[in-house]
């Protein structure tokens, strides 16, 4: 089966699948191919190779397909593992990002999350899938149709030799590996030892730093996206990043070991909280009073054991550094979705053409995207996430948060660390953190634009009040370490 779907001004994506378990396994099957349909960017063609009598290699297989694949990229898929909505778009902006700097790769991918749906629990792991590749790369190099077994990875071994330029997007885990018995994910990835500190965290920006630190300093700490019981049950310390569906596990979860929370804004205006055991917890982070405040409003009762704990910069990696500020440049960091204000950015950056609005985000909601292209602002430029926000950070004068409701958003922080004049539309509780840069109309905005202190003075903020060290003191000290 051949489909071509994509219809899109970026890279063609040609995708690839070996169905060999659709008699056996129709769901999991139906999971990928389901998986590929519904990706944000849609790919330019889906490739399904029939192999579920196993009478070709996987080797031949692939081959096959590629000799049908009409797309720029070819993207392997396991016909039992799935992609996040966001993958193909997360590997086109990127694909986009290098060719507009004239330079040329062979291959692009993410890092894997895996998972066992007979089983609790996913891990992140730091391997590759085979990924994405440029269709002409494979005049130089075939998979081994002679092979039955680590087809991919001598593929892979080969294309090292060739001097492959293979990059990696290493804050993405959105190729979703189906686990199987004896499989080297298995082997790398899943411990059944139980670790002293136990951290969940389906999205790990947050903690992933304290984590790092922890183990620096001698602690024996495991970090993943799903609470396992098993791995928990002898664990001194659990700490439950977001109070979503892990936070509700952990909460009826006996245990001895210390329970930490820390709740963000997001999870406030949602009704998980109304299954969350509070109590069950020794200690409940909150990163703003507002937010706290709001907790407690919708809970009907005050929570004794939480706190206001504000988030922590890493000031060692967010510095000031010596490259020109462009005054004109302002900075938006967050998925470009009504969430985040995307409409407001929108007005603001039409309002004043004279300046450049630079978006870094990791995915663009389809409405928006649609709303973006019938405007089409010139002075917006989307940028693809990266890993060193720090970097793009240091030629920007201004960081834009437009979010209609928020706790204290980090990536203010960080900019604010990196120089950068904070301009924050004045949601609930964002004059008592920013106060004199919150704007409410136009007017205000242009107040903000035009006038502004020493890079020095913005960071100094960020020193005495939003500190990493600060923060993970009082962590370890909760934690009795």
């Amino acid at each position: 089966m051949s489909n071509d779907t994509g219809d899109h001004n970026g890279p063609l994506i040609s995708v690839i699948v070996i169905d060999s378990r659709s008699e056996d396994h129709p769901d999991w099957v139906n999971k990928c191919i389901n998986s590929i349909n519904d990706q944000s960017y849609k790919p330019h063609q889906i490739i399904l190779v029939k192999n579920t009598d196993k009478k070709k290699t996987i080797g031949e297989c692939w081959n096959t397909a590629i000799d049908k694949a009409t797309g720029e990229w070819v993207l392997f898929v396991g016909d039992d593992d799935y992609l996040s909505p966001d993958y193909l778009y997360t590997l086109a902006t990127y694909i986009q990002r290098f060719e507009k700097n004239n330079q040329t790769i062979d291959a692009i991918s993410t890092y894997m999350t895996t998972f066992d749906e007979d089983k609790e629990g996913m891990a992140i792991i730091q391997r590759p899938p085979t990924g994405l590749w440029r269709l002409s790369y494979f005049d130089k190099q075939r998979f081994n149709e002679n092979l039955t077994v680590g087809v991919d990875r001598e593929f892979l071994e080969e294309a090292r030799k060739n001097n492959v330029v293979y990059v990696v997007v290493s804050h993405h885990y959105g190729y979703f590996y189906r686990q199987h018995s004896g499989g080297t994910c298995t082997r790398i990835r899943i411990d059944p030892d139980p670790r002293a500190i136990y951290m969940i965290a389906k999205y790990p920006a947050f903690v992933s730093g304290i984590r790092d630190r922890l183990r620096d300093e001698g602690y024996d700490v495991h970090l993943l996206n799903e609470f396992n019981g098993k791995l928990a049950e002898k664990a001194e310390v659990i700490f439950c990043e977001w109070a979503d569906s892990n936070a509700i596990q952990v909460s009826h979860f006996k245990t001895d070991a210390i329970k930490i929370l820390r709740v963000h804004a997001y999870e406030v205006f949602s009704s998980m909280i109304h299954h969350i055991d509070f109590d069950a917890f020794d200690h409940i982070l909150v990163g703003s009073q507002h937010i706290l405040d709001h907790l407690e409003m919708r809970l009907k009762r005050v929570l004794k054991n939480a706190r206001v704990q504000n988030l922590g910069v890493d000031t060692e990696k967010f510095t000031i550094t010596d490259t020109p500020k462009n005054p004109k440049a302002v900075a938006w960091v967050g998925n470009l979705d009504q969430k985040k204000g995307a409409q407001l950015l929108l007005m603001i950056a039409e309002h004043f053409p004279g300046y450049e609005f630079h978006c870094l985000s990791k995915e663009v909601q389809p409405d928006i995207k649609r709303l973006f292209d019938y405007h089409n602002p010139q002075n917006i430029t989307i940028h693809p996430y990266v890993d060193d926000i720090a970097e793009f950070y240091q030629d920007k004068s201004y960081i834009l948060n437009t979010s209609p409701r928020e706790g204290n958003p980090v990536s203010v922080l960080e900019a604010m660390a990196c120089g950068l004049k904070p301009i924050i539309y004045n949601w609930d509780g964002a004059e008592n953190i920013h106060e004199g840069y919150t704007f409410n109309n136009m007017k205000e905005v242009n107040v903000l634009l035009s006038s502004g202190k020493s890079p020095l003075s913005y960071r100094e903020k960020i020193l005495v009040h939003y500190n990493f060290e600060t923060m993970y003191e009082v962590i370890k000290k909760l934690m009795n370490l």
